[in-house]
C-alpha cells in the first residue's frame, strides 16, 4: 500500500527516434535530440507560426496536414507521422479533421521553446496511458 504522502512513479512514454528514446510528446523531449535536430524542430515550428500568422499557409485539409502545421512542425517531418499511424493503424492523409478539436491539443509555444533550450517540460498529458504497437 502507498502512504498518503508518497507519490506513485508515473510511467514515462517515449518516441523511438534515430535509435534513441525521446520523451513523449516529442515536443517535450527536444532537449534529448542532437543539436542539429533541435534546430530543425524549433526553426520549423517558428517558421510555421509566422507563416500561419501572415496567412501564407492555407487551412489543412486532412489530419496529416493539420499535424504538420499545428502539432509537430519540423520534427513531424522527421517522424513522418509514424506515431499517429501506429496508434490508429490508418494513413493520416486519409483522416478527416472533424474529430481533432478538443481531442488533440496544440503544444504550448512556451513548452516547445523551453524544451528546445534544455529546460524539461511536462507539457500536455492528454495521453496519460496508452500502448503503441512495436
Amino acid at each position: 500500500m502507498i502512504a498518503p504522502n508518497e507519490q506513485r512513479n508515473k510511467p514515462e512514454y517515449k518516441d523511438l527516434y534515430k535509435g534513441a528514446y525521446v520523451k513523449y510528446p516529442f515536443e517535450n523531449g527536444l532537449y534529448e535530440l542532437p543539436v542539429e535536430d533541435r534546430f530543425v524542430c524549433i526553426n520549423g515550428f517558428i517558421q510555421t507560426l509566422v507563416a500561419i500568422e501572415r496567412g501564407e499557409i492555407p487551412p489543412p485539409l486532412n489530419f496529416q496536414e493539420w499535424t504538420l502545421l499545428y502539432v509537430r512542425p519540423g520534427h513531424c517531418r522527421m517522424l513522418h507521422g509514424a506515431v499517429y499511424e501506429k496508434i490508429w493503424k490508418y494513413p493520416t492523409e486519409k483522416m478527416s479533421l472533424h474529430w481533432v478539436n478538443g481531442r488533440i491539443p496544440r503544444p504550448p509555444v512556451e513548452d516547445i521553446i523551453k524544451s528546445a533550450i534544455g529546460i524539461e517540460t511536462e507539457g500536455y498529458t492528454h495521453a496519460g496511458g496508452f500502448l503503441v504497437p512495436a
